[in-house]
């Protein structure tokens, strides 16, 4: 499937459910990321996008990793690459960096508007008062 603009979080949060719903989830998942990557104008020649590739993957599979990124996200790509999880976090600002200067403003825009409703979504359920 292809997701549409503008990005209704959620839609987006359905459609996420709904990959994993399938046989075939791994693959799939996998194939997303990687179009998403392709949308925000991401270079796959670069290090850091196999490696943003990966930690999306990793994250998605573990959502209990949030604040640790620098503990076990970076070091557990870095095995996965046989590197360091100081180059994993250098080639992985750096692809982020590319997409930000050369990639679709639109679509990052989308993007930040949806983490945004999210986070303001679950802060809200954190504090709603019965």
């Amino acid at each position: 499937g292809c997701l549409k603009k503008p990005i209704d979080p959620k839609f987006l949060m359905a459609y996420i459910s709904n990959l994993t719903s399938t046989p075939n989830q791994q693959a799939i998942l996998e194939n997303e990321v990687t179009k998403l990557l392709h949308q925000l104008g991401m270079p796959a020649n670069v290090k850091g996008y196999n490696y943003l590739r990966c930690a999306i993957l990793i994250a998605y599979k573990n959502p209990d990793i949030s604040g640790q990124v620098t503990k076990f996200l970076y070091p557990e790509v870095a095995r996965t690459f046989h590197t360091t999880s100081t180059r994993v976090e250098r080639a992985m600002r750096h692809a982020i960096v590319i997409a930000w200067t050369r990639g679709n403003p639109m679509v990052i825009e989308e993007i930040f508007k949806m983490l945004t409703f999210l986070c303001l979504s679950t802060i809200y359920q954190m504090v709603k008062i019965p």
